[in-house]
């Protein structure tokens, strides 16, 4: 559904102290879907409906680009996977 994505994570590997050197120490680009994380998170309702600058039109040919410093792609891979697209994983318990 590539057609869809309208916001790209953008991640920067390059704090990681693993001292792996495969394609992820360069970074690694994450799509997703705006009005889906918006619905499944308050931080990013506010973040793309509001008046910063992820909150522009965006489009799959001109996605939003949110980049992200500090964190591993491993990381945003399992807040955005897990936790925005599998909620009830947390609700369950």
């Amino acid at each position: 559904m590539q057609e869809l994505t309208d916001v790209v994570f953008e991640v920067d590997d390059d704090d990681s102290d693993d001292g792996d050197d495969d394609d992820d120490a360069e970074g690694e680009t994450l799509p997703a879907h705006r009005a889906f994380l918006a619905a499944c998170s308050e931080h990013f309702r506010i973040l793309f409906t509001s008046t910063f600058a992820e909150s522009r039109p965006a489009s799959a040919n001109n996605p939003i680009k949110v980049p992200v410093k500090g964190y591993s792609s491993q990381c945003v891979k399992l807040v955005l996977g897990k936790w925005c697209l599998h909620p009830h994983v947390f609700i369950m318990k």
